[in-house]
């Protein structure tokens, strides 16, 4: 329900144009953005709360600032669970809020396919085999000397981590493209909204491509 979602449309925190309830509400006229919606609906994970960077307070910006891979000012937006952000609520930051309402949404429809993907069986496997291969290595080193297959468990690590990451980006990116396929469709006034959009990017392809 859009009503779990933190910053509503009439608080406008997206921009003078659009809301949360504005994001969601195009993302669950969507066939797909709808069965992506159903896997929050019918409780099987939280849905997270969307929120603008630029409205976090100083300490989980810094929080933000850690969880980031890529430089800040490159960064478009990204899921985060963590204890140390947010009383461990899921959210959505937000960086670009200058983006029209159907590029935002995609956006949007990226990162819940992350939230989602957190309770797959196949993301919870492999995160029981990473923590598993990491405890072992741990007891491995109370030794003080590792044998080959000891070395073999750090390889494991971060292989799985390799391959969670793909299959998640893979599932993420399908989505979010899918989305924009389906919303200019049922709206071709966006075909000439994404080559602005495009043009205004230096005539590249955006991120949502």
């Amino acid at each position: 329900s859009p009503s779990r979602v933190e910053d509503h449309s009439t608080a406008n925190p997206a921009s003078a144009v659009f809301g949360t309830d504005d994001i969601i509400a195009l993302l669950a006229s969507t066939g797909e953005g709808g069965d992506l919606l159903g896997h929050f609906r019918n409780g099987e994970v939280e849905l997270p709360e969307l929120v603008y960077y630029s409205r976090l307070n100083a300490e989980d910006k810094q929080t933000a600032r850690g969880a980031g891979l890529s430089r800040e000012k490159d960064r478009v937006a990204f899921f985060i669970k963590d204890e140390s952000f947010r009383n461990n609520r899921p959210h959505i930051v937000l960086y670009k809020s200058d983006w029209p309402l159907f590029a935002t949404t995609c956006i949007v429809a990226h990162e819940l396919q992350h939230a989602a993907d957190r309770g797959a069986p196949w993301y919870r496997r492999i995160d029981r085999m990473r923590k598993e291969a990491k405890a072992k290595l741990a007891k491995a080193n109370s030794k003080g000397y590792l044998l080959l297959e000891d070395m073999a468990l750090e390889d494991l690590g971060h292989g799985l981590g390799y391959v969670k990451t793909f299959f998640t980006e893979y599932l993420a990116y399908s989505r979010s493209s899918t989305v924009l396929k389906e919303l200019i469709k049922s709206d071709p006034g966006l075909n000439s909204r994404m080559a602005e959009f495009r043009q205004a990017g230096g005539g590249e392809k955006s991120i949502i491509e």
